[in-house]
């Protein structure tokens, strides 16, 4: 049972702004001596009456438990009740509730409710055996017909309906199904522009990446390392389940490129897996065992920008468990490759196993996390080249240039000293650059390629980039979203870049020799 940390997410302590105010003794005196008489009338609710519950930190407590609707409120006073300020509330929808034995939870007339989402179990006593089954029979009985989110296929306003129709005629025969869609235009907040800007930036990537042809023997290699696996089993919701060990991971053999590919892979396969009422997949990030020298900032900063710009609205959790002493200094930096609406959805639960069964059953998890599942890398590698019509899985993996991934992709990710890179540099020279998914100004050290490349470092002494431009197809603008003075716009077909230099004759230098570079391509 894990009582006292499912309740840390899940309590909703608060007072509506609808509730009376108090502003005396003989104001609350009046409030509780009111609802004592409704509770005998049976007036409060649609099942009202006092429970025992019990908490790690509080052990049993005697609360008053009412039934409204979907939700099981928990109060500790009878004045709190017209205030609205809830001791506990729980989401009793298709919940489980059933009669224990005394010796469990040493006491009488107990029984356990098991709430679906997020799965968590709670332990109640009664008075009576009687009064229990009456509980038990109501909270079995709440039966909630579930309403999507805003936003969402079959619950969208008049507006959002035009804007997934715009968008639906602006692609034209590049348009996949509306649930595709609107995971875009949820992402851009339904602005238009915005969602067919990242669309088709998706849409060349794609193309770029092979991602929908990519087979096992992309990332076989991978896959035996235990790096990333997708298991067997989805949650009780359908969602697929991705357990990432960066422990796993060691710079000197793997490079951010291969993880790429790996993320890509089972990302694909675990969206072929979806029921048609899912549409996101579950993370786990289990850090045992990592140490320093498993720490390579470009790995979390390529998943996270493909999660992000690629995968948007496909992440429902990212939970955190067996996070190590540096784990803070570590966090500290990635962070800010966390969009805000990701963030919102990553838990560190610590290394408590039960604290990650409050989200995910047992029955669906790895042993090594509480749960029953064996998992065999060679297994799951034999399976996939069966469902990918592979014979003769390579260990070795394809080059991207075999697998039809564009070549240029490689210099992202591609360890190149910038002093290796600066040599026949058309330019070089420091400008400052809003990120693509933290939108904050960044100093950066650039290097123009005349081959087409433009790669920036952190600093001009810096072992390997921190990402790099293709400049096929591009062309140099000017800065209208931005009050940065000497700021410039670079359009490619990924994506817009928005630059600042230090002055206006560096401003026009850079300007002209981007130029030049994408004129001769």
């Amino acid at each position: 049972m894990a009582e006292d940390d499912d309740i840390v997410d899940m309590e909703k302590l608060h007072v509506d702004a609808s509730a009376p105010q108090v502003e005396s003794f003989q104001a609350i005196q009046r409030l509780r001596v009111e609802s004592e008489s409704r509770l005998r009338e049976g007036t409060v609710g649609e099942q009202s009456g006092y429970l025992w519950t019990q908490g790690k930190l509080w052990g049993w407590a005697k609360k008053l438990a009412v039934i409204e609707g979907r939700w099981l409120n928990l109060y500790s006073k009878p004045e709190d009740i017209p205030l609205h300020s809830t001791f506990l509330q729980l989401d009793i929808a298709s919940c489980e509730a059933t009669l224990v034995n005394a010796t469990k939870y040493g006491r009488d007339n107990c029984f356990e409710v098991i709430i679906a989402n997020p799965r968590s179990v709670h332990a109640f006593a009664a008075d009576s055996v009687a009064e229990a089954e009456t509980w038990i029979a109501k909270l079995k009985s709440i039966k909630v017909e579930e309403k999507l989110p805003e936003g969402f296929l079959g619950n969208l306003t008049a507006d959002q309906e035009k804007a997934l129709e715009t968008l639906r005629t602006r692609l034209g025969a590049d348009a996949t199904s509306d649930a595709d869609l609107l995971r875009f235009l949820r992402t851009s907040s339904f602005k238009v522009d915005s969602a067919h800007t990242l669309y088709t930036e998706n849409l060349i990537w794609r193309k770029s990446f092979n991602a929908e042809k990519m087979t096992v023997n992309y990332v076989a290699r991978e896959l035996r390392t235990q790096k990333m696996r997708l298991l067997p089993i989805s949650d009780k919701r359908g969602r697929p389940i991705l357990v990432i060990r960066p422990a796993k991971h060691v710079p000197s053999e793997s490079s951010p490129l291969e993880v790429c590919k790996s993320l890509t892979y089972l990302m694909e396969t675990a969206i072929k897996r979806m029921p048609a009422s899912v549409e996101s997949v579950v993370f786990i990030v289990d850090l045992d065992g990592m140490h320093p020298r498993n720490v390579d900032f470009r790995v979390p900063k390529i998943i996270l920008e493909t999660l992000q710009q690629r995968y948007p609205e496909r992440v429902s959790l990212l939970l955190v468990v067996n996070a190590p002493w540096f784990f803070r200094f570590v966090w500290a930096t990635v962070r800010r490759f966390f969009g805000p609406d990701l963030l919102q959805k990553v838990h560190i639960l610590g290394a408590d196993m039960s604290t990650l069964q409050a989200f995910i059953p047992a029955d669906a998890l790895l042993k090594e996390h509480g749960g029953v599942i064996d998992y065999d890398p060679d297994q799951f590698v034999a399976e996939r080249a069966e469902a990918d019509n592979v014979v003769g899985v390579s260990d070795s993996g394809f080059t991207p240039q075999e697998g039809g991934i564009d070549q240029s992709l490689l210099a992202t990710l591609r360890e190149l000293p910038a002093s290796e890179a600066r040599e026949g540099a058309s330019k070089v020279g420091y400008m400052s650059k809003i990120g693509g998914v933290v939108k904050n100004w960044k100093k950066r050290f650039f290097v123009l390629s005349s081959s087409g490349l433009l790669y920036y470092y952190k600093d001009e002494k810096s072992e390997a980039p921190q990402g790099v431009i293709m400049l096929e197809r591009s062309t140099v603008g000017d800065d209208e979203s931005s009050s940065k003075k000497h700021s410039f716009s670079l359009i490619t077909p990924l994506r817009t870049f928005i630059f600042s230099c230090e002055n206006d004759q560096e401003l026009k230098e850079w300007r002209k020799a981007i130029q030049d570079v994408c004129s001769s391509l």
